[in-house]
C-alpha cells in the first residue's frame, strides 16, 4: 500500500514539475525502495524540529550544496562539525580553482562560507553524535544535545587523516610531536628536524609549509617516485633544507616520553635500517572516509566509502545523499568536491519536489521547523604585544586566554563556543585571544605553548589553568569546572 501511494504521489508531482536529467536516479531510488512517503503535510505537521535539508559537513561539497538548495527555496541547515571549510584549510596554496590564479585553502573555505551565509544557509556549530536513517523524517542528534528531523540529508563529512600503525605513533601523537596538520603546527617546528611521510600532492604541500620554519625536512616516500604534480615538485626542489628519501618506509618513532627524538626507517629494496634524528613527524598518506555515522544504514564499499547510484549523488537510502571525499579517494580535489556538492543539491531539490515538499507546505509547518541557536557576534580582543598582555593579566582578577592559529581546525571549531561563553560571562571574566602567528618568539616562550588551541586562565597574574583543547565539548568542561571551583571557594 505504501509503495502504491508513493508511486501515485510521484506521478502527480511529475505532471506539474519539469523533470531534469538529474532526477533519473532519484525517481528510480524512490520507486524501488520500501520507504513510505505518505502525504507530506500530514506526516510532518505534528513533528517538531523538522528541517527540509540538513548537510553534515562544511567543506567545499557541503557549502556548495547549501548555496544551491537555499537558492532553490529550501531551508537548509549546515552542521559544521570540527572544520568550517573542511580539509581544504590545510592547503597552503590552491592554483587549480577555476577563476582564481592562486588562493589559500583558508581563503577558499571563507569564500564558500561567506557565499552560503549570504544566500541564507543556516549553520550549527556542533558535531553529529548519531543518526537514525531507518525512520522518516530522519533523526540527527548532536554532541550538545540537539535533535533535528531532516527530510533530506547530505553526507559531506570528508575523511579522517590516515596514520601508520607503527611503534611510537600513539605514544607521541599530538603535542609530543606526531600529527598531520602541518599548516597548524609549522610555527612550532622552528629549529627542528622534521619528518613527513607520503608521496602525493598533500605530502609535498606539507613539506613546503614546514620548510619555512624547520631546520630540515625529510620526506619519506615508500615508492620509487613521487605521485605529486610536477609543478609542486619543482617548487619543493627549490627549498634548500628539504631532503627526499625514496623506497623508504617508517618503522618506528622514538622519543624520551616528553617528545619525539628520532625515527627508524627501512629501505624497501635492501632492507637497510637508518635512525634519523627528528623532533616532529607528520603523516600525509591520505584519508579514511568519515562514513562511520551512516554505515549501519547506507551501502559502503570495501574501503568504507559511501556507494552512490549511477551518476547521481544518491545513496542506497531514499532522501540521503553523499558528496566529496566520503564517496571516493580517486580524485580528492576541492573543485571535484564542490561539483559533487552541486550535483547533490540538484538531486535533493528533485527529491523534495517529488515527495511534494514545497513553499506552501513549509508555510503550514513553519512553527515546527528547527531553529538553530543564535550565533554570538561578540568580538573578543586579540592581543599581540607582550607588555600589554602582562599589564592585562596583572590588573584583572581573572583572565581567560585562547592561543590560536587561524588555520587550525580545532581553533575554528571552538570559536563559536568561546564567543558564546564570552557573551554570557563578560562581567565575570576578561577574555582575550592571541594569534600565535602574529607574536614574537619571546611572547611564545612566555606563554609556554605546547600546541593550539591553548587555554590559559590567569588569576592575579598567575596561570592556574594551562591546557591544550581538542574540542568544543572539552572547552566547555574546562570552563565549567573552573567556574564550579570558584563558586565553591566563595561559599
Amino acid at each position: 500500500m505504501g509503495l502504491r501511494i508513493l508511486k501515485i504521489l510521484i506521478c502527480m508531482v511529475c505532471q506539474i514539475v519539469p523533470v531534469s536529467i538529474y532526477s533519473t536516479e532519484v525517481k528510480h531510488t524512490l520507486n524501488s525502495s520500501g520507504t513510505t512517503f505518505k502525504n507530506i503535510q500530514s506526516t510532518i505537521q505534528s513533528i517538531k524540529d523538522v528541517e527540509p535539508v540538513v548537510i553534515i559537513g562544511a567543506g567545499p561539497a557541503g557549502l556548495s550544496a547549501s548555496i544551491s538548495t537555499v537558492r532553490a527555496g529550501f531551508k537548509t541547515l549546515v552542521i559544521v562539525g570540527k572544520e568550517m571549510g573542511g580539509q581544504v584549510n590545510q592547503i597552503k596554496d590552491i592554483e587549480n580553482w577555476p577563476g582564481e590564479i592562486k588562493l589559500s585553502g583558508a581563503e577558499l573555505g571563507r569564500n564558500l562560507y561567506n557565499h552560503a551565509h549570504h544566500v541564507g544557509a543556516q549553520f550549527l556549530h556542533e558535531s553529529v553524535s548519531s543518526v537514525d536513517l531507518g525512520t522518516w523524517p530522519f533523526i540527527i542528534k548532536t554532541d550538545q544535545g540537539k535533535i533535528i528531523r531532516p527530510l533530506s540529508v547530505l553526507i559531506a563529512t570528508g575523511g579522517e587523516p590516515k596514520k601508520l600503525a607503527v611503534p611510537g605513533v600513539q605514544e607521541y601523537w599530538g603535542i609530543k610531536g606526531v600529527g598531520y596538520c602541518a599548516i597548524c603546527e609549522a610555527p612550532f617546528t622552528k629549529g627542528q628536524d622534521v619528518i613527513v611521510i607520503g608521496g602525493s600532492d598533500m605530502a609535498v604541500q606539507r613539506v613546503m609549509q614546514l620548510s619555512v620554519y624547520a631546520k630540515s625536512v625529510t620526506l619519506l616516500v615508500r615508492e620509487q617516485k613521487l605521485q605529486a604534480l610536477q609543478a609542486l615538485i619543482d617548487q619543493m626542489n627549490k627549498c634548500s633544507n628539504v631532503k627526499v628519501l625514496f623506497n623508504t618506509q617508517l618503522n618506528e618513532i622514538r622519543g624520551d616520553d616528553k617528545r619525539v627524538t628520532a625515527v627508524v626507517v627501512q629501505n624497501t629494496i635492501d632492507n637497510a635500517k637508518l635512525t634519523i634524528p627528528a623532533q616532529s613527524v607528520f603523516f600525509a598518506i591520505g584519508y579514511i572516509p568519515r562514513s562511520q555515522l551512516v554505515r549501519p544504514w547506507v551501502d559502503v564499499d570495501s574501503q568504507e566509502y559511501i556507494c552512490l547510484k549511477g551518476r547521481s549523488q544518491c545513496t542506497s537510502v531514499p532522501g540521503v545523499f553523499a558528496a566529496g571525499n566520503v564517496t571516493s579517494s580517486e580524485y580528492g580535489k576541492a573543485a571535484v568536491a564542490a561539483g559533487e556538492g552541486e550535483k547533490a543539491a540538484l538531486d535533493i531539490i528533485n527529491f523534495l519536489e517529488h515527495i511534494g515538499y514545497n513553499p506552501s507546505v513549509e508555510a503550514v509547518i513553519k512553527d515546527n521547523l528547527f531553529t538553530p541557536p543564535a550565533v554570538s557576534h561578540i568580538q573578543i580582543p586579540v592581543i599581540e604585544d607582550i607588555d600589554s598582555f602582562k599589564k592585562l593579566i596583572n590588573t584583572n582578577n581573572a583572565v581567560l586566554v585562547e592561543v590560536f592559529n587561524p588555520l587550525c581546525s580545532v581553533c575554528q571549531e571552538i570559536g563559536p563556543a568561546l564567543n558564546a561563553f564570552a557573551e554570557s560571562n563578560k562581567d565575570n571574566l576578561t577574555i582575550v585571544k592571541i594569534n600565535i602567528s602574529r607574536i614574537t618568539p619571546d611572547f611564545q616562550k612566555y606563554l609556554n605553548i605546547p600546541g593550539v588551541p591553548l587555554i590559559i586562565i590567569y588569576e592575579k597574574g598567575a596561570p592556574i589553568i594551562h591546557k591544550t583543547i581538542e574540542s568544543s565539548a572539552q572547552l566547555t568542561d574546562v570552563i565549567n569546572q573552573y567556574l564550579a571551583n570558584k563558586a565553591k571557594v566563595k561559599e
